[in-house]
């Protein structure tokens, strides 16, 4: 029965990853649907505020950061797969190295920069690198 329930939960993600495209650069990988959004401004945005915090990013595994971008809110709100607010433009998953934002257009409706919400969420996602490695440390009394 759990195995039931994990297919069908995951089954949807599967089914929309064939229609998702991405680009990647050194530290981040962006996934988008063709036609929807030019993925290089967001690489660009990603990786200048990447560069401005080597004191923070040296300290972190290597690896990418997958950065989703969805053309409409029900392709967010399946994305986030989690109660998420009706005006939320972004969604960050830390320790997966996931990021979840709305098209760049959707984010201008709702007077907001594409750039501070890619830096807001990029910032939830390095830090809960950081941090996840203190946690273990401190179960251990270090």
């Amino acid at each position: 029965m759990k195995t039931l329930i994990f297919f069908l939960f995951i089954l949807p993600i599967f089914s929309a990853a064939a229609t998702w495209e991405s680009v990647e650069s050194k530290h981040f990988r962006v996934y988008y649907r063709d036609g929807t959004v030019d993925p290089t401004s967001i690489l660009q945005s990603a990786e200048d505020f990447y560069a401005e915090l080597p004191e923070l990013t040296n300290r972190i595994p290597a690896g990418m950061i997958d950065i989703w971008v969805c053309d409409t809110q029900k392709d967010f709100q399946a994305s986030v797969h989690a109660p998420i607010q009706d005006w939320a433009v972004g969604c960050a998953f830390p320790l997966s190295r996931r990021i979840v934002i709305q098209n760049p257009k959707h984010i201008a409706l709702a007077k907001l920069q594409l750039t501070q919400v890619l830096r807001h969420e990029i910032a939830h996602v390095l830090f809960g690198q950081c941090t996840a490695k203190l946690s273990k440390r401190s179960r251990y009394g270090l």
